[in-house]
């Protein structure tokens, strides 16, 4: 087992890892990393319990373990992510079983205070992305397997390692395997989530790909799979505004992008963003922006 301490990163640490929840600021603290070992004890003496950890174990092997409360079947490529409060315990049920590798870490306040929130909300405020739906034991396939046994190892030798700046290393290798588990979450989603959210994020992802056409609401009623008049009402709901004011204001603030980084004229811009009137594209860029395209030009950055 590598076992962390502050004194192994700087005073003044890197926050490439930090993240904000409820408006308080959290850094990452590695704790310790064993990697390839098998558990000498088993689940007849270690009972589940509980700390405000995060652990990301990997399994190697097969074999029973516990978490939340019931008996869990893993096999090689068994991830399991355990989030502050909830029990479990990774002894096998059987000696020998479960060869694994962990690496266990907290996010704390300038106060020391835990952040407690379950993985899927860490992962969510360090990337930005809802993920709908959620798996803390998945199967990795081969590739993801090796990929993320990769990192650990990468994780664990650099504990050990002479390189002064081991720390930006280490914190390229944590920011690799949270874009890791990140991705076999948003797949899982992407393969098995129907659900109205996903449909609409479908139907969002094509509006923004096509921003410089005129987009057909049948379209997107069709690409979120409900009706015209229902896909209008939970657009609505899920993002605050109906599509065509969600659509107009993507495309002004790309238009303010354009006047801000190019010397594209506003006639020009009106046309790459799928105007044919450019005082329809004036007047829309003052209602939305509060200022016209000239006066934007004209405050760009220098």
């Amino acid at each position: 087992m590598q076992i962390f301490t502050d004194k192994d990163f700087p005073d003044l640490k890197p926050q490439i890892l930090q993240i904000v929840s409820k408006g308080q600021s959290y850094n990452m603290h590695p704790m310790h990393i064993s990697m390839d070992f098998t558990p000498v004890e088993t689940l007849a003496k270690y009972a589940e319990h509980s700390h405000d950890v995060y652990h990301i174990v990997l399994f190697g092997s097969a074999g029973s373990f516990y978490f939340k409360g019931r008996l869990t079947a893993a096999e090689a490529g068994t991830l399991v992510l355990c989030s502050p409060g909830e029990p479990h315990s990774f002894h096998p049920l059987h000696k020998g079983e479960l060869m694994q590798s962990e690496f266990t870490f907290t996010y704390n306040s300038r106060n020391q205070q835990n952040l407690t929130i379950p993985f899927r909300g860490l992962l969510s405020l360090y990337f930005g992305f809802t993920f709908h739906n959620w798996s803390s034991v998945i199967s990795l396939d081969e590739v993801q397997h090796t990929e993320l046994h990769d990192i650990l190892n990468s994780l664990s030798s650099l504990k050990e390692s002479e390189f002064n700046l081991r720390f930006f290393r280490f914190h390229k290798s944590v920011s690799d395997l949270f874009t890791l588990l990140a991705f076999a979450q948003a797949q899982k989603n992407a393969e098995t989530d129907n659900s109205i959210p996903s449909r609409l994020f479908k139907a969002r992802n094509y509006m923004q790909a096509n921003y410089h056409n005129k987009i057909n609401l049948d379209k997107l009623a069709l690409i979120a799979c409900v009706s015209k008049r229902h896909f209008q009402r939970v657009f609505k709901l899920e993002y605050g505004c109906s599509p065509v004011t969600y659509m107009n204001r993507y495309k002004m603030s790309a238009a303010k992008n354009l006047l801000n980084t190019t010397s594209m004229s506003c006639t020009e811009i009106a046309l790459e963003l799928g105007f044919d009137d450019i005082f329809y594209f004036s007047k829309l860029f003052k209602k939305i922006t509060g200022s016209n395209p000239k006066s934007q030009r004209e405050r760009r950055p220098s």
